[in-house]
């Protein structure tokens, strides 16, 4: 119980002078009916005194003025040791280590014994802030805490709040108590993939070692084919560069480091094969097989976001503006094909030729057409030497449809045409949005390759964070300077209205 403003107190002074006096003995009064009937003086004893209790009225009144008084001198009730702190952890990829619920534990151990009656607002960075915990609800709150491959310098650095606490090693507002962890953390990562397709298909894989350990085993995975690779580490705190030729490469390139380090965030990294090209327009009729192609090709290889288009025409005038496209020959005369004779190109990579059955060339090539696909003599298929990428199918056979070159053709056409050669490429984790949805773990705070609705993908891997030295913080010297708030409640409004009845109640009885 607390007096915040003890000076009204003096109050009491006059409240009790004046309590005394009404308590004080008196003589008994009666009603005389005739005043001449004591004209003679009578010899009478003088009355002893003694406390009688006032009318119940006064009392009341007496007792709203004492509780106004009170009321004056602000009177509160509540704790007075009770603090308020606001608790930062960081889940970063540098605290991603299994030491973050025991550098928590170290925390909550002191504050039970300097401030066991404190409420912590716990902020974890990155998720939620949960309000007003006792010790036992943070200690259970960390230790569920899962780890994460975000960087978190950014967002630590702008959090200032009163009695701020910050669990991390990284650096950490001026006015904030940091609590390092307990012990160093030894990590080998992956800091950066990247893959070459010429002269040869090979594999750039980025690695950091800050660790005592000399090698390790290199596992790349793409094309349904695993490669093992040992590898000798960097001197620690340095990195290199280890390469991995590939004779193929799928729509996904992952490489994990297989090593027993303390941050696991940053031991695997992805490459997704992404197309920057156009979206097909048909502007002329399609066979319903190649409507379905070219439906499947918008939705899987390219993104909502692109805005470009690969018109498909009947006829090379009917290009606007010299734009890139194709024009696909419905003319009638068919030729059949025989021999066969290939021009290297983008567009006739990949495909058997010498297995289509029964081919047919359609129509003429424009004039002036570079001819890439010859059947007995007659073009089947061309391009247009000069820019834009134009290319003009008069190309057809027998169930051609039902076999894989056929998908193989078209897509290497609308790829051409759409002059968006394919890539295999990643993006930080801080470029996620909730677009990308992820199979496992939770989106936007682990690494792997993300899925979108419209079925594209997109590889996200951690940022290359630098572990800083080991910090000495004599942060439980720190914390015992800390100053208690006052947690007392003050009750001179219920003083005030408890007067005020007082007062109601004295008026009806008066």
């Amino acid at each position: 119980m607390n007096v915040l403003s003890p000076i009204w107190l003096i109050g009491f002074a006059p409240w009790l002078t004046l309590a005394i006096w009404m308590f004080r003995g008196r003589g008994e009064l009666r009603r005389v009916p005739f005043l001449q009937l004591w004209a003679v003086p009578v010899a009478t004893p003088k009355p002893a005194r003694a406390q009688r209790p006032p009318p119940l009225a006064v009392l009341l009144a007496l007792l709203a003025l004492l509780l106004g008084v009170i009321a004056a001198g602000r009177l509160a009730i509540g704790r007075r040791q009770q603090i308020i702190l606001n608790v930062v952890v960081d889940r970063g990829i540098t605290m991603s280590s299994p030491g973050l619920p025991a550098t928590c534990g170290a925390l909550w151990n002191e504050l039970a014994i300097r401030w066991p009656s404190c409420r912590v607002n716990l902020i974890a960075v990155p998720g939620e802030t949960q309000l007003g915990l006792d010790l036992d609800s943070c200690r259970r709150a960390t230790d569920l805490m899962s780890p994460t491959a975000v960087d978190t310098r950014a967002a630590i650095a702008q959090i200032s709040r009163p009695n701020l606490i910050v669990v991390s090693n990284q650096p950490v507002p001026a006015t904030a108590i940091q609590i390092p962890p307990l012990d160093d953390a030894n990590d080998v990562g992956i800091i950066s993939l990247a893959l070459a397709t010429q002269p040869r298909l090979q594999l750039m894989v980025g690695i950091r070692n800050r660790s005592s350990l000399s090698s390790a085993t290199l596992q790349i995975e793409t094309d349904g084919r695993r490669i093992e690779q040992p590898i000798s580490l960097p001197p620690r705190g340095e990195a290199k560069n280890a390469f991995v030729d590939l004779k193929s490469v799928g729509d996904v390139i992952s490489a994990t480091l297989n090593v027993h380090d303390d941050i696991p965030a940053n031991d695997r990294a992805w490459l997704a094969r992404e197309n920057q090209g156009a979206r097909p327009d048909a502007r002329t009729p399609l066979t319903p097989e190649l409507e379905r192609l070219t439906e499947v090709y918008r939705q899987k290889r390219v993104g909502a976001s692109v805005s470009r288009t690969i018109p498909i025409v009947a006829d090379a005038a009917d290009f606007k503006n010299a734009e890139a496209g194709i024009v696909l020959s419905h003319a009638s005369n068919q030729v059949l094909a025989e021999p066969i004779q290939i021009v290297a190109n983008p567009v006739t990579d990949y495909v058997d030729w010498k297995s289509l059955p029964r081919v047919v060339s359609v129509g003429s090539a424009p004039e002036g057409w570079t001819p890439i696909v010859i059947f007995s003599g007659h073009p089947a298929v061309a391009i247009n030497p000069q820019h834009p990428r134009q290319v003009w199918v008069g190309l057809d056979a027998s169930s051609w449809s039902r076999t894989k070159e056929f998908v193989i053709f078209w897509t290497n056409v609308l790829d051409y045409a759409g002059g968006g050669d394919d890539r295999w490429t990643s993006h930080p984790l801080s470029e996620w949005t909730p677009e990308w949805k992820l199979d496992r773990a939770v989106a936007g705070e682990w690494p792997g390759v993300y899925k979108r609705s419209d079925g594209a993908k997109r590889a996200f891997n951690p940022s290359d964070v630098p572990l800083t030295p080991p910090i000495q913080s004599d942060w439980k010297s720190k914390l015992a300077a800390l100053q208690p708030e006052s947690a007392a409640g003050e009750i001179a409004p219920a003083l005030l209205i408890g007067a005020l009845g007082l007062l109601a109640l004295f008026a009806l009885r008066y």
